[in-house]
């Protein structure tokens, strides 16, 4: 079973009252970006095609130019099937997302500012499993590719590969998953400087009280899972008092549940959890 509140009380050593939204922590891809920009001031033009993300980086481009990045899919057709446009920003990046086309491995992308020039193709990246208590993330290449995995301000940590393309890294000591986390797995072509990338993230589950209206709801749930309410009187010492249970629906938003017969007080400890089990990030 799935805790939230246990879990994030565990960890952190703090008690989630009502009227209190949990986890509005949003860890944008742009961080990533500036990090690597400090690192490396003097790189050349280079950018990474997110495939979970549907995005592209660029860095090291000439300033508050307009580039363009022409697409052609893995088919038979020659020539590009799409084309974006953008304009990066005083240091000299960007972050495109892309619309009309989702990124898939095997696409070739050319990347362009007028002057400089690069393209490369994607490689098959997937991330398949993120576990939070672990703290490691597994997914899928080419077997033998080299993936690096990164929790957003954490050190890298190269995976290990089984020999089939089925890949392992273990963040712990390095980076705490936990909901509203996440990070990217990426794989560096060589030849080009360019990068394959797969974004994870972790969903942030939230619990949300109203004690006016005897209301208990959540958001980022599981989509069509029953979700279990678990309410603790602060009145009457620590354990659950009542228990309430609601739905969540295609998009993981879990309906108001009535707590009829008590009325919630602020102080009161609510609970949510669901006794299924989905590791897949999410975006």
């Amino acid at each position: 079973m799935h805790t939230y509140l246990a879990t994030f009380y565990q960890r952190h050593r703090v008690t989630i009252a009502l009227l209190l939204t949990i986890g509005l922590v949003f860890i944008y891809l742009g961080e990533l970006a500036q990090a690597r920009e400090a690192e490396s001031p003097n790189q050349m033009p280079q950018f990474a095609a997110d495939i979970y993300g549907n995005a592209i980086h660029n860095w090291y481009w000439l300033p508050n130019t307009q580039m363009t990045w022409d697409i052609d899919g893995p088919d038979v057709n020659p020539g590009f099937d799409f084309q974006a446009q953008g304009t990066t920003d005083d240091n000299g990046y960007i972050l495109i997302w892309l619309q009309g086309w989702d990124i898939q491995p095997g696409d070739t992308i050319q990347a362009s500012d007028g002057t400089s020039t690069t393209t490369f193709v994607v490689e098959p990246l997937a991330i398949t499993t993120v576990d939070i208590e672990a703290d490691i993330i597994s997914g899928t290449s080419n077997p033998g590719r080299p993936v690096t995995v990164y929790g957003w301000g954490s050190s890298p940590v190269a995976a290990t590969d089984d020999g089939a393309g089925n890949w392992q890294a273990i963040l712990t000591g390095t980076y705490d998953i936990m909901y509203c986390s996440g990070g990217v797995a990426e794989i560096l072509d060589t030849t080009s400087g360019n990068f394959t990338y797969y974004t994870w993230n972790v969903h942030c589950l939230q619990v949300k009280a109203d004690p006016n209206a005897n209301e208990i709801w959540g958001s980022n749930w599981q989509p069509n899972t029953l979700i279990t309410f678990e309410v603790d009187d602060y009145t009457n010492g620590s354990g659950v008092d009542h228990t309430y249970t609601s739905t969540s629906d295609d998009s993981g938003e879990v309906p108001k549940a009535f707590t009829d017969g008590y009325d919630l007080k602020p102080g009161d400890t609510v609970t949510a959890s669901y006794g299924g089990e989905s590791n897949h990030p999410g975006r």
